[in-house]
């Protein structure tokens, strides 16, 4: 189902080890759901920055017939609130810096970039083709506690 009537059956493997290292503890994967189909999604990684107290958002995405309503939003606040009940005092995302709408977003959110990077992953798809793909992003920081800089109420 997460590969959205095959819009992503490419990145099958990408989703598998996604979902293993849920089942790991590593990794939450967070849907939004409407009639039973997934809709959106946010996945954290928890094991990657955990010694340094961050929550990494990523996969964030809401099927193009859903953008604009909030779904994107209400997926971000809801990883920010499971990132607070847990030791961790910032959410980190990355964002394409050609997708300014994804940043402001994120920046409406209060996120706000720390640094860049260029990310680089490799997959196989079930045609068995090996894919490389690479991003270059903003990495944008959200400070989950109080006394923080940066840290805000609006959630």
């Amino acid at each position: 189902m997460l590969e959205w009537d095959g819009l992503f059956a490419d990145q099958r493997e990408l989703i598998a080890n996604a979902f293993w290292r849920q089942e790991q503890g590593k990794n939450l994967m967070l849907v939004a759901d409407r009639d039973g189909f997934p809709i959106g999604q946010v996945w954290i990684d928890l094991a990657k920055k955990e010694p340094q107290g961050i929550g990494i958002l990523w996969a964030l995405r809401v099927m193009a017939s859903y953008q604009g309503q909030g779904i994107g939003s209400q997926l971000i606040r809801a990883a920010e609130s499971y990132l607070r009940e847990r030791p961790f005092t910032i959410a980190e995302i990355g964002v394409e810096k050609e997708n300014l709408a994804a940043r402001r977003l994120y920046e409406r959110l209060d996120f706000r970039i720390v640094s860049d990077n260029v990310e680089t992953w490799t997959y196989t798809t079930p045609a068995g083709r090996l894919c490389t793909e690479t991003a270059v992003e903003w990495i944008m920081h959200k400070p989950l506690s109080r006394g923080q800089p940066g840290y805000s109420e609006t959630d």
